[in-house]
């Protein structure tokens, strides 16, 4: 046998080696899916705080090292509801265009621990309606001074107003109280309340206090000044 033919015997024999080794040895399973990784549920945090409230919730007294509701015009309390519902007013009736209806404020956290604020409202009709989440400012949670019925736009029916402030105390020099109204249509139909954009800018946003050394007032943080403005505005 030459060396031809020596080495063509010995690629024949290899081949049939590594074709048995082939069918021996198992190809490698495809790895099993494991356990799906999921994030935590985010349901409670992504509901309405107005939604969590009901006649099974106790109120108490909120602890004196709790949050400080002092510059509310209605009283805020502790609730224990075995969710982010933290803190909440009890409900009371207020004359809306189509009859008595019933609100009330409720306070939970928001993804960064920080407290944020809905305006719960039932209508006459007992359709239930919500604002959007007003939240905290410069870790300072918002407060509500005042609550009433007024016309703010075009359209002859009422609007429901709500002074939003939130005390500002910081290093540079400012010392008071941030006010901004929330204007809300009620009795459309929306589960979200729609929100009013004011006409004057002067409405729509004031602080009241010391800033930067100059003292500055806020001349619509009482609901007769705010009426006032609106009437002169041709409502």
């Amino acid at each position: 046998m030459n060396i031809k033919q020596t080495l063509q015997l010995a690629s024949l024999t290899l081949s049939a080696f590594l074709a048995g080794c082939s069918g021996a040895v198992p190809a490698p399973e495809p790895a099993k899916p494991g356990p799906v990784a999921t994030a935590p549920a985010q349901a409670d945090v992504a509901a309405s705080l107005c939604a969590l409230l009901g006649p099974g919730i106790a109120y108490e007294d909120v602890p004196a090292l709790g949050p400080d509701f002092s510059g509310s015009s209605l009283k805020v309390l502790r609730v224990r509801s075995g969710s982010r519902l933290q803190y909440a007013t009890r409900p009371r009736p207020i004359d809306l265009p189509s009859g008595e209806g019933v609100l009330q404020l409720a306070y939970g956290f928001d993804v960064n621990d920080e407290l944020q604020l809905e305006v719960c409202l039932k209508g006459s009709d007992g359709h239930a309606t919500h604002s959007a989440a007003i939240g905290s400012q410069g870790g300072q949670h918002p407060e509500v001074t005042r609550i009433f019925v007024a016309n703010a736009d075009a359209n002859p029916a009422g609007e429901l107003i709500v002074l939003v402030a939130w005390k500002v105390e910081n290093a540079l020099g400012s010392v008071g109280t941030m006010y901004e109204p929330h204007v809300f249509k009620i009795e459309d139909g929306r589960t979200l309340m729609q929100r009013v954009e004011l006409a004057d800018p002067s409405l729509s946003f004031g602080f009241d206090g010391i800033r930067e050394g100059e003292k500055v007032e806020y001349p619509f943080a009482d609901e007769r000044a705010f009426r006032t403005r609106l009437q002169e505005l041709g409502y």
